[in-house]
């Protein structure tokens, strides 16, 4: 029986069992760190109970592994969720102690700066891994190409967005490590060449367009409907504010963690109404939501 090749995003980001284990014990004493030693006002409850879930579940994970009896598959797969939620949450309770405590000096509301801090926050993390560690374009195109070969659904747009990244990676300019990349790009199945793709783009431009619209729904709708209930228009940013944090978190985890590529995919509605979870936080942490059911969240 042939044995089905690993998906690219694992084999970009070859990883042993202990390390990637000890990766997510020293990410998560850093993010439970963070929450611990910068409480949110009136509700440090909530940043505690973050931080010891996120550390219980880290050390359940790692004993796992340790345990040569322990089910350890079943017990990674089964705390894989908690790992993902608690993470984003943690990262979510920082930065809102951040946006309180601006307040002080600023007089625009926290839950805008909330969204400011996140967008480009985000965005200069994003550069500075690109710039020291050379992987962020590396995983993606990774991603969009495994998506690629994977699915005809929207395959035109993931072969774009993968030679889009392609064209963005510094390990694939540099010499240094142009050799590793292409080691470990190399698919049974080739991509096509650039100028495929961007016929394809010529010819099927609103195509396309519509499919970019109904994965933005499929993953922002939730999120931001509910954000915009709650806070009107700076609820939007909220909403993608929450998405662009998970998103990171799981790029983290795939990239240095125990989960594989495989194991953090999901369906694009079960991250939806995963991210109404982080929106009903901010709800929480941030008063003022003109929700029907707000009784439930002062």
């Amino acid at each position: 029986m042939r044995k089905e090749p690993k998906p690219l995003a694992d084999r970009f980001f070859e990883k042993q069992p202990t390390s990637s284990v000890d990766f997510e014990i020293a990410f998560a004493a850093f993010l439970a760190t963070l929450v611990l030693t910068y409480p949110i006002p009136q509700y440090s409850i909530i940043g505690e109970f973050t931080a010891f879930v996120l550390l219980f579940i880290t050390l359940v994970r790692r004993i796992a592994l340790a345990s040569p009896f322990a089910p350890t598959a079943q017990i990674l797969n089964r705390t894989r969720p908690i790992v993902e939620i608690s993470s984003t949450s943690a990262v979510i309770c920082f930065i809102v102690y951040i946006s309180w405590s601006a307040r002080s000096f600023t007089n625009i509301a926290p839950r805008w700066i909330f969204s400011i801090i996140t967008l480009f926050g985000l965005t200069i993390l994003v550069l500075l891994q690109e710039l020291v560690f050379r992987d962020y374009c590396a995983w993606w195109h990774a991603k969009f190409k495994q998506r690629f070969e994977d699915m005809e659904t929207f395959r035109a747009l993931w072969g774009i967005m993968s030679v889009l990244f392609l064209k963005l990676s510094i390990a694939e300019k540099k010499k240094s490590s142009r050799e590793q990349w292409r080691e470990r790009s190399s698919m049974p199945q080739e991509m096509p060449s650039a100028n495929d793709l961007r016929s394809a783009l010529r010819k099927d431009s609103a195509k396309l367009v519509i499919q970019i619209v109904v994965i933005a729904l499929i993953f922002y709708a939730l999120p931001m409907t509910v954000g915009y209930i709650g806070f009107g228009f700076s609820g939007l940013f909220l909403g993608i504010s929450a998405v662009l944090i998970h998103d990171h978190s799981c790029f983290l985890y795939v990239a240095y963690g125990d989960p594989s590529y495989e194991e953090f995919r999901k369906s694009g509605w079960t991250i939806g109404l995963w991210m109404l979870i982080y929106v009903f936080e901010l709800i929480i942490l941030f008063p003022g939501a003109q929700l029907p059911f707000r009784y439930l969240v002062y």
